[in-house]
């Protein structure tokens, strides 16, 4: 009987090959970042309301500043507020997910708080990856927020409360 069976080295060549071929895609998943991808139809309209903000006076915002938290210091991106509306627009690159167990919180302070105590905006539970995000905000609903000086994301526990907020992990800040 003949063995038709390749010989035991093509077999391990093969098996190296595939393996290799393995190791580069969870490679190319790694470097994505964030398994988080954004609608390309909800990216566009929310990249539209953000150049539409911007370009509307009495509007404030400025780019990220970065702590020095080293997972921070690859994240770009900026933020838009329209007192008026009482909404703005993040935009986001290279944010990495927060941790397990942690989310992202976006925190206004406005001048003409009566008490100077920070309103949460809105929670992200992922980053962006390497791709371009945008983020819609709101304020609250009374007092609105009209003169606001500082935007700031926060890292925070899952089951944080707003009382705990001044132990907050500051990552990024936009001071108008």
């Amino acid at each position: 009987m003949a063995n038709h069976s390749p010989p035991r080295r093509t077999r391990l060549l093969h098996l190296a090959l595939i393996l290799l071929l393995l190791a580069a895609g969870l490679a190319s998943l790694w470097q994505l970042g964030s398994a988080y991808m954004q609608p390309p139809e909800q990216r566009e309209a929310l990249a539209l309301l953000w150049q539409k903000l911007r370009a509307e006076p009495g509007n404030v915002g400025g780019n990220w500043l970065r702590t020095m938290n080293p997972a921070m210091q690859r994240v770009q991106g900026d933020l838009i507020w329209s007192p008026e509306q009482q909404l703005g627009v993040m935009r986001l690159l290279n944010l990495p997910d927060p941790p397990k167990g942690q989310h992202y919180q976006l925190w206004i302070y406005d001048s003409r708080s009566p008490d100077n105590a920070p309103f949460a905006s809105i929670t992200l539970d992922q980053g962006s990856g390497k791709q371009e995000r945008y983020v819609r905000f709101q304020g609250g609903n009374a007092p609105p927020i009209t003169a606001p000086y500082k935007f700031v994301l926060t890292q925070e526990a899952d089951n944080s409360t707003i009382a705990d907020a001044s132990q907050s992990r500051v990552l990024l800040m936009v001071q108008p």
